[in-house]
């Protein structure tokens, strides 16, 4: 299973959009998180049409700028992505 790790990506502002490949099922703790000028994320959809990944964890995508995202969960793996703090 493909991943981006805990906060890979934590802090860059030079971020402005993503895509996000089929074969990433995971999302760690803080990935992109403070990535202030991250506007949008889009998960490419599988074979299947399906969006989703297996789990997004907590403040994966906090304080960013993101207002809408093409993504979905598995509903066992609905943490606090979008939270206020980064950790």
């Amino acid at each position: 299973m493909l991943s981006v790790d805990d906060t890979a990506f934590y802090g860059c502002t030079s971020l402005q959009s993503i895509s996000i490949g089929t074969g990433v099922k995971f999302i760690g703790l803080s990935a992109f998180c403070g990535d202030s000028n991250l506007l949008s994320v889009d998960r490419l959809a599988d074979e299947n049409g399906s969006h989703t990944f297996d789990i997004v964890c907590d403040y994966a995508f906090a304080g960013t700028g993101i207002k809408k995202a093409n993504l979905s969960l598995r509903s066992s793996s609905i943490y606090t992505f979008w939270g206020d703090g980064c950790f």
